[in-house]
């Protein structure tokens, strides 16, 4: 499958994988260090780490995880366990100003960029005896973090819960009848909450809930799925047949048609028995969560329930393919210690990463014999499960996460550019086998911010956090919302292209007056043109015949063209190249426009459409007249008659902005910008 297949060149593999991991372009030192598959070896390793990086693992968890589509605390603060947020809720009437829900849902992927960055065992993002905190979870959990006066609530840091307090070591100080009490802490808390990496994180729990009939069969699901690689809903033939599903007798114990799928999920079901629907450890008791119904049947009938219980007698006992899980407090931590010693456990991994790395999921196994593509289905889905056994192999020589990423973006699946071996060709053209991948709404936004400076209809807010449009319009250029739409798009649709048509050209001028703002070494983009570079022999001259032109500015043009495909494109060309003459005719098309309308001023181009224009050119001090907070004191209400230069990147004295507008966003909404 993957012999006779050509890479693409170690340097076009270097700027692919540095924009998905870090969200830039590489440096030219980057780049010049990149003579070898071990010196790209060498460069992967040192992408794999600082902000950008860990923006990149948060959003490759959310995408597997889904913890984002949950939009309220997943603490139950009806309970007294955390007393400090009980107590705060009643003395403040709500959790309005109390920004729980961000910190909490990014937890999880805080925990496996922790592990990742730093070089811990991989296996932790299931054995760590801590979550991840902020400063603000950090008090109100009374975490054992230690964080700086200056670190803000992006920061987050290892931390266990130290302020979790039984029902015993509580009371009520102060009744009110219309909404929570108020406790005093009368006892301990608990001497040692029981951590389990990813398994115990509240968003999780949340994400992923319990109820009396489900006893935590969702959460063993997608422990299966996401860390032992079984998709237990696939893993056998549904029975279609009346009868076989007409048994009362306790079916998932006893028939054969249910016990097949239930002998493996309900023990895992078993091991969250200390986690019930309140997400809380074990819920509003300090014994067990099983339910009322089972306890207490509204029929009447005779409970299996004895005192003591843990779990229900009509289930398996915790455990793990066999294992059973004898500890009862622990539960999570015991199930993990399994997990991670299995051989899957690799595998999963390995398959976890490949959306993130690859832009496209992982193949199912066909199932239809008849189906006329089953044969080159097959292929795929086998080539891939062996890509995938090699990747786990990779990361159980040592745990370490990253040299299983490098080991991904090494391979053929990520760098290859054509093959020569026909036979398999439609084949890898199915796998999306080295393909650029279409840019999801997030590393589109990184990379335009690295390359332009442009922060497109993002907001700059005071306490330094940039809010970005993806958040709200992510679902229409192709991303998640983690809750009704989960899988990313992978290839443009008429509704992506025609908000990319927006977002090029806001983009593209943006990009242009920021440019033409700054002094020509200090550009990201125009560094061989100045405004009044024109092939014009007069500005107020349009030559008859443009081949008989031998302005040197020509050239110059022509050269900067040439450094914008490199830039915005990766691709080199020469100043003859067609495409090159492309880009050149749009810019005498443009320059023909303004010939015709010649204003002085660029005043299509919206400049607050740039989140970070104003700190970028201007100082606080400048803008403290011009800027003041809004009401809910999270945004800025700006008077623009009041910020003096900013009418000066609209001046257009000779056009270029305008002109150069029109080529950049014909190259920001082309194939080669979009995918990488």
């Amino acid at each position: 499958f993957l012999t006779e297949v050509i890479l693409e060149p170690r340097q076009a593999t270097l700027r692919r994988a540095t924009l998905l991991l870090q969200g830039r372009i590489p440096t030219d030192k980057e780049r010049d260090s990149v003579i070898s598959d071990a010196t790209l070896r060498v460069a992967l390793r040192n992408l794999m780490q600082g902000p950008e990086f860990r923006e990149f693992i948060v959003t490759g968890v959310n995408d597997r995880l889904l913890t984002n589509a949950v939009n309220v605390p997943p603490i139950t603060t009806g309970f007294p366990n955390f007393v400090k947020l009980r107590n705060y809720i009643f003395d403040n009437g709500n959790m309005d100003n109390l920004p729980l829900v961000p910190p909490l849902v990014r937890a999880s992927g805080e925990l496996v960029a922790h592990v990742i960055e730093t070089d811990q065992p991989y296996s932790e993002i299931l054995t760590a005896n801590y979550m991840m905190m902020n400063p603000l979870l950090n008090e109100f959990l009374e975490g054992d973090a230690i964080f700086a006066e200056d670190d803000n609530n992006a920061v987050f840091k290892p931390s266990r819960i130290k302020g979790f307090y039984p029902n015993s070591s509580t009371e009520v100080v102060e009744d009110d009848p219309n909404g929570p009490d108020k406790y005093r802490i009368i006892g301990p808390p608990l001497d040692f909450y029981p951590h389990a990496g990813l398994l115990t994180d509240f968003a999780f729990l949340d994400r992923y809930p319990t109820t009396a009939t489900n006893r935590n069969r969702a959460r063993a699901r997608w422990t299966f799925y996401h860390f032992l690689g079984i998709d237990i809903e696939k893993s056998s033939l549904r029975p279609l047949d009346e009868d076989s599903l007409t048994d009362s007798n306790n079916p998932t114990m006893n028939n054969p048609n249910c016990t097949v799928c239930h002998a493996l999920l309900d023990p895992v079901a078993g091991a969250f028995q200390n986690w019930g629907e309140s997400i809380t450890f074990k819920g509003d008791g300090e014994h067990d969560t099983l339910d009322s119904f089972y306890k207490y049947p509204t029929d009447r009938s005779q409970s299996l329930y004895q005192n003591g219980d843990l779990w229900y007698r009509d289930m398996r006992s915790p455990g793990l393919f066999g294992t059973e899980i004898t500890e009862n407090y622990s539960t999570l931590a015991s199930l993990a210690a399994l997990i991670v010693k299995e051989d899957s456990f690799l595998e999963a991994s390995a398959k976890f990463w490949w959306p993130a790395i690859f832009g496209r999921e992982v193949t199912e196994r066909p199932n239809d014999e008849s189906d006329q593509s089953y044969a080159e289905k097959y292929r795929v889905y086998s080539a891939q499960q062996a890509a995938i056994k090699t990747f786990g192999e990779k990361l159980g020589s040592n745990m370490n996460a990253k040299d299983m990423l490098v080991e991904m973006i090494m391979s053929t699946w990520f760098g290859s550019s054509e093959t020569l071996n026909s036979a398999y060709s439609d084949d890898q053209m199915t796998a999306n086998l080295g393909n650029k991948q279409l840019l999801t709404p997030e590393q589109l936004a990184r990379k335009t911010l690295s390359l332009t400076g442009v922060a497109w209809r993002a907001s700059l807010r005071p306490n330094g956090v940039i809010t970005w449009p993806h958040d709200q319009l992510g679902v229409l250029l192709g991303g998640i919302d983690s809750d009704a739409v989960t899988s990313r798009v992978t290839e443009l649709t008429p509704m992506i292209s025609t908000v990319l048509q927006t977002y090029s050209t806001e983009t593209a001028c943006l990009a242009a007056i920021r440019e033409f703002s700054l002094p020509i070494g200090e550009r990201k983009l125009f560094s061989y043109v100045e405004e009044n570079t024109t092939p014009l022999m007069t500005k107020t001259g349009y030559p008859e015949n443009l081949s008989s032109i031998k302005n040197e500015n020509v050239t110059l043009i022509k050269k900067q063209i040439v450094a914008l495909y490199q830039k915005l494109h990766g691709r080199t060309f020469s100043n003859s190249d067609t495409k090159v003459e492309v880009a050149y005719n749009i810019y005498l098309a443009a320059l023909q426009s303004y010939l015709e309308s010649p204003s002085s001023n660029f005043s299509q181009c919206n400049n607050w459409n740039d989140g970070l224009l104003l700190s970028d050119f201007w100082s606080d001090e400048e803008l403290s007249e011009a800027r003041t907070l809004n009401e809910r004191g999270d945004g800025w209400n700006i008077d623009w008659d009041k910020i003096g230069k900013f009418n000066n990147f609209r001046v257009d004295q000779y056009g270029a902005k305008r002109i150069w507008t029109a080529v950049m966003a014909y190259m920001i909404s082309s194939f080669d910008y979009l995918h990488e």
